[in-house]
């Protein structure tokens, strides 16, 4: 094998990154698949995974290297160690696309029809693979780069991110087969008969329903720089900075903090907390208060419903290396010797699926646990609107507060509700059922952001049956090119 092919895979996984956020070429969600797609079609099977995983390595290297500035910037790894870790971060995420390629040659036979539903149930395999294992690490799926289209984002109700992932796989083969004669019919009757689908299909609203008023709703930002937070002189000052914003936030149905807003264990800023929760009844309100709770010995990250609200949520899924380190325990020592910071968030506490506002359910997920589509549907399904609070500090001037912003808009699509979304230093944003970010405060700015947020009821599609149709077409798909293969090759 040339030269010319690994480039031309690395060149593809690094077009691939820009249909995300911040770039948002949504088209190259396509263009690069179809190129990857292009290069393996003729390859031998051990070629293809060589390619594949080229791509999966140029795709995480150009997306996540904001994961140097996370560990480096501020988690105190020395920068060796958190190029290291950025290196096999990237090498292993790219074992899936690697396998899709590797599947494609052992399954496909010669000729561009058959790939051409077959390169997207292979990709939704690998996304699948992705999620589950090692604690999963769904990023980058390809059906993130729809959340600047509306027309796209009608599906999210029905198919989820996973299934416009595989939407976009599709317009990769379709692309592919565009381009060989005697290839070109099929390719445009699918995209046809897409196109003529996603037009007559209803707005995203048309899966749930109004309940009740809108809330009158205030989300706080700080603005606290990660290297000032946790600072012991800064604690006083936070801590009077927020009680401050919290007042000129009055009056509203709902005031949200940012993730861990305040740099104390709940046992030293209780009188803050029995402050908030006075201030919060006084106005008639409600506010989500964040903070870390130890319990045992060990620190949870959780948010209370504080004045009208009630209930305590306790974050589930950690961030692994932001929150703990999943390496066994005997490699702990090795981070003593390193001099590195051992981070040990707990899960367990126990607390509540749901928080209620005004006796509205409402979704509540912290940081990463929003990257989860099944785990947000999960409770979505039973509220009225999602909030997410998180503290993208960590990703100070890259593009991760952008991605992760991108990511929330999906997950309101899905459900068909609102969305209100509280950073540390942004970008926090008030997102409508369809998507759409109505209002936003910007990164590095602080205040208080003011809207509305319409509480809604039903059960979209895909929160009825999640990832069920999606793995049916996995399966049919594979099923039938294992048959047709086994036939002609007999």
């Amino acid at each position: 094998m040339s030269a010319r092919r690994p480039a031309l895979a690395l060149l593809a996984g690094v077009l691939t990154t820009g249909a995300f956020a911040p770039f948002h070429v949504w088209p190259l969600a396509m263009a690069g698949p179809a190129l990857l797609l292009w290069l393996i079609h003729e390859a031998r099977p051990r070629q293809a995974l060589w390619l594949g995983w080229l791509f999966g390595v140029a795709h995480y290297l150009s997306g996540v290297w904001w994961v140097v500035v996370s560990t480096h910037g501020f988690g105190g790894a020395p920068l060796w160690l958190s190029l290291l870790m950025l290196l096999l971060l990237a090498a292993y995420l790219a074992l899936y696309p690697a396998l899709a390629a590797l599947l494609l040659r052992l399954i496909a036979l010669p000729g561009w029809g058959g790939p051409l539903l077959l390169w997207p149930a292979l990709w939704l395999l690998s996304s699948f693979a992705a999620t589950l294992f090692l604690d999963g690490f769904p990023w980058f799926s390809l059906g993130y780069a729809a959340a600047d289209l509306g027309l796209l984002r009608k599906l999210a109700p029905l198919l989820g991110v996973e299934g416009l992932s595989a939407l976009f796989a599709l317009g990769a083969g379709v692309l592919v087969c565009l381009a060989r004669p005697g290839q070109r019919a099929p390719a445009l009757i699918l995209a046809g008969l897409v196109s003529l689908a996603l037009l007559l299909l209803p707005p995203v609203s048309h899966w749930t329903r109004e309940q009740g008023e809108p809330l009158q709703v205030a989300l706080v930002q700080g603005n606290v720089p990660q290297d000032q937070k946790w600072r012991p002189r800064n604690r006083l000052p936070i801590m009077q900075m927020y009680r401050d914003l919290s007042a000129q936030a009055w009056p509203a149905d709902l005031v949200i903090w940012p993730e861990v807003a305040i740099p104390a264990p709940l046992d030293l800023a209780e009188e803050l907390f029995r402050d908030q929760d006075e201030a919060a009844l006084a106005a008639g309100g409600s506010l989500f208060f964040t903070i870390l709770t130890y319990a045992d010995g060990r620190p949870y990250n959780t948010v209370y419903a504080l004045g009208r609200g009630q209930g305590r949520y306790v974050k589930r899924h950690l961030v692994p290396f932001g929150e703990y380190v999943p390496t066994p325990d005997w490699m702990r020592p090795a981070f003593s010797l390193l001099n590195l910071p051992l981070p040990d968030i707990a899960t367990g506490l126990p607390g509540d699926d749901l928080l209620l506002v005004d006796g509205h359910a409402v979704s509540m997920s912290i940081c990463f646990e929003d990257v989860f589509p099944l785990e947000v549907s999960e409770t979505a399904r039973r509220s009225e609107f999602l909030v997410n609070v998180t503290n993208d500090a960590w990703f100070s001037g890259t593009a991760a507060p952008v991605q992760h912003l991108q990511i929330a808009r999906l997950r309101a699509a899905e459900s068909a509700r609102g969305l209100l979304r509280v950073a540390n230093t942004g970008i926090s944003a008030i997102i409508g059922p369809d998507g759409a970010v109505t209002q936003r405060l910007d990164w590095g700015v602080r205040g208080i952001l003011r809207g509305e947020v319409q509480p809604r009821v039903g059960e979209t599609p895909f929160q009825r049956w999640g990832h069920w149709p999606h793995s049916l077409f996995v399966v049919l798909v594979l099923l039938g090119a294992l048959w047709r293969r086994r036939g002609l090759l007999t």
